[in-house]
Order: C-alpha cells, then sequence, then structure tokens
C-alpha cells in the first residue's frame, strides 16, 4: 500500500502540471488570437472581438471544467486510498496486538510442578539446561570425548535432552540421539537418570520445602572452572517440549507475520519486532538464543518464503539483549556466532544495523 500510495501521489502532481500548463495556454488564446494571429480581425468592432474568443474560448473552457471535475474524482480516490492504508494498518495492528497477548498468556501458563510459573520458570530452565552441560562435558570416556567438537556440538547436544528429557521409568532418553551422538546420548541419559531418581525418592518422601541440590563443577568455553549448584524442587529432565514447542512456534510466527508485511518499511518492520523483544526476559533471550542453534530447521537464521530470504535473527535484532553473563556459561558465544552465520547465509550487510547492548 505504501508503494501504491507514492505512485498515486506522483501521478497526482503530473497531472495537476499538466492542468496548469493548460489554463496558461487559454488564458493566452485571447491574444494569440487577436494581436498574434495569422488571420486579421477588424479589432475596432468590440463585439466582433468578444463574439469571435467567446466561439474560440467556450470549448476549452469545458474541457477545463472537465478537468477540475476529473481531478475533483481524482482527490477523492486518492482519499479513498489512503483510507484504505489506514484501515489495513489498523487490521494489521489488531492482529499484532492480539498475537502479542497470546504470547503473554502463553509464557504465564508456563509452570514447572505449579512452583515455578512464567517468567521464573525460564531461570529454573537454565539451571537445568547449564547442569546438563557441565554433565555432558564431564562424561568419562574417550570415544565421547572425539566425538564433542566445539561448543556448538556441546549445546546441541544439551539441549536436545533438556528438550525432549529423560524416561521417567528407566534410564533411557524419551528422544535419544542417532548416529554419531548415539552413544553420548545414551551415556548422557543414564547420568542425568541417576540423579532424577534421587531427586524423585527426596521429594517424594520429604513433604517439607526442601530442595534435592546438587552442587557440580566444569569448565566454562573460555575454560574456566566454575562450580555450580542445581536446586530443584521438582523432578528434573521431565523435558520441556510441552512447555517451550508451542511457545516459541507462535513466536515464530508473529515475528514472520510482521517481516512478511510489505506495507511496513523497515524501521516499522524493526519497530514492532523490537515490541516483541520487549517482552522477552533475558533468560527468555538465551534460551531462545541455545533453540536456534539446536532446532534442524534454521529458521531462526534464514527463513524463505514466496522467494524472499528473511534473517530474523540477524537483521531484526531479536535477541539483542541477551546477556553475555548467561550466554558465557556454555555454547558459543553469540557475537562468534552471528558473525558465523553471516558468513554461511552470505550477508554482507545487515538490516537495521543494531547492536548487542552487552560488550
Amino acid at each position: 500500500m505504501k508503494t501504491q500510495s507514492k505512485a498515486l501521489k506522483g501521478q497526482f502532481k503530473r497531472y495537476r502540471n499538466r492542468f496548469i500548463i493548460t489554463i496558461f495556454i487559454i488564458l493566452c488564446f485571447p491574444l494569440l488570437f487577436t494581436e498574434l494571429s495569422l488571420i486579421e480581425l477588424d479589432t475596432t468592432n468590440g463585439k466582433d472581438i468578444a463574439l469571435t474568443i467567446n466561439g474560440l474560448i467556450a470549448p476549452f473552457v469545458a474541457i477545463v471544467a472537465a478537468g477540475l471535475t476529473f481531478l475533483a474524482f481524482w482527490v477523492q480516490y486518492a482519499a479513498n486510498q489512503k483510507l484504505n492504508e489506514r484501515v489495513d494498518r489498523d487490521r494489521f495492528e489488531t492482529k499484532f496486538y492480539e498475537m502479542l497477548r497470546i504470547h503473554r498468556e502463553n509464557i504465564s501458563e508456563i509452570e514447572l510442578a505449579g512452583k515455578h510459573k512464567g517468567k521464573k520458570a525460564f531461570v529454573k530452565m537454565f539451571e537445568e539446561l547449564r547442569f546438563i552441560y557441565a554433565t555432558l562435558k564431564n562424561l568419562e570416556d574417550t570415544d565421547i570425548e572425539a566425538n564433542l567438537k566445539g561448543e556448538e556440538t556441546l549445546i546441541k547436544i544439551a539441549y536436545h535432552h533438556f528438550f525432549w528429557g529423560v524416561n521417567r521409568f528407566d534410564d533411557s532418553c524419551n528422544n535419544e540421539m542417532d548416529k554419531e551422538y548415539k552413544s553420548i546420548s545414551k551415556s548422557l541419559c543414564k547420568e542425568l537418570a541417576e540423579i532424577k531418581n534421587d531427586a524423585k525418592e527426596l521429594i517424594d518422601n520429604d513433604k517439607s520445602d526442601n530442595e534435592y541440590r546438587i552442587e557440580y563443577t566444569f569448565r566454562s568455553p573460555e575454560n574456566k572452572e566454575l562450580t555450580r549448584q542445581l536446586k530443584s524442587d521438582f523432578y528434573p529432565f521431565d523435558g520441556h517440549v510441552s512447555k517451550l514447542g508451542h511457545t516459541f512456534r507462535h513466536l515464530f510466527d508473529m515475528v514472520k507475520f510482521v517481516i512478511e508485511n510489505d506495507e511496513l518499511t523497515g524501521q516499522e518492520q524493526y519497530d514492532y519486532v523490537k515490541m516483541i523483544r520487549g517482552q522477552l526476559s533475558n533468560h527468555e533471550q538465551a534460551i531462545l538464543y541455545w533453540n536456534s542453534i539446536w532446532t534442524n530447521k534454521d529458521v531462526w537464521w534464514k527463513y524463505e518464503n514466496d522467494n524472499h530470504s528473511y534473517h530474523i535473527l540477524i537483521d531484526y535484532g531479536l535477541i539483542k539483549n541477551i546477556p553475555f553473563n548467561l550466554t558465557d556459561q556454555m555454547g558459543p558465544h553469540p557475537k562468534d556466532y552471528f558473525k558465523e552465520k553471516k558468513k554461511e547465509h552470505n550477508i554482507t550487510q545487515q538490516k537495521n544495523n543494531w547492536n548487542f547492548e552487552w560488550t
């Protein structure tokens, strides 16, 4: 609609200029047909001059009247088009804010064992994912160590088991990884199942509000030794597919709804995505970042539709507020990983030219 509006303005200016030129020429007709005419007229008889001018100009006056009528209709048409633009924008914003409301509801409905709800649940999810990552790094198996190459691989494996969880009734994975990571997947799930059973036994037998706690040490991506504690008053490692699956799908659909709207300027699209980003807590942005690395379809980094490519995380800064004090503990550093993705997708200049707020 914005392109159509510009075209209408351009056409109106052209017609207006032509109309002004036409009026000027008509006003010059008396001079042309009297003083500058090749045909000699008797200028001493005023009546003859008047009749001559009237006969010559009358058709052109009618043309001017028709032109004015056309311009009036054109102005009305342009006004209607502008009104339609406003209606389309109102419809867009109505749906956008409704989707934003649904997203907030999705977040508020997330809970862990009825104890940790909404954004607080994401803090507990982060702690659980960090423990899985640490357990993975601490696995003592030479075959496993040979396959654990790079932080991207580590976070993919850790997030996979965080997302799907461990079986409640044995030490198997809910969704075991295959190919070169099958052995790693089995070993990791076995370790997590033992801890899960210990926590379950404590929580089932102890009716107080005591938490299951386990202290652990691991090395960060920067090779710093970190000591942390997992605190859980619910069964850990149950998986979060039912909580995060539809939440991230709706979030993706909401962003897609904005960036696929061709009636918005690039800055307007960025501003609407900024409003979405404003709804995401630090831990939500961090988990979304690791989710984008883990997912096979890579849609957060490059989404294609109708011969258009959209780079959501790169061009629209959906997680530009991601806190590095969280991401420094596991996985590739966001700055480094963004550079890799830009190179992978041949992006030499990102849209909107944003930067991470953390340095």
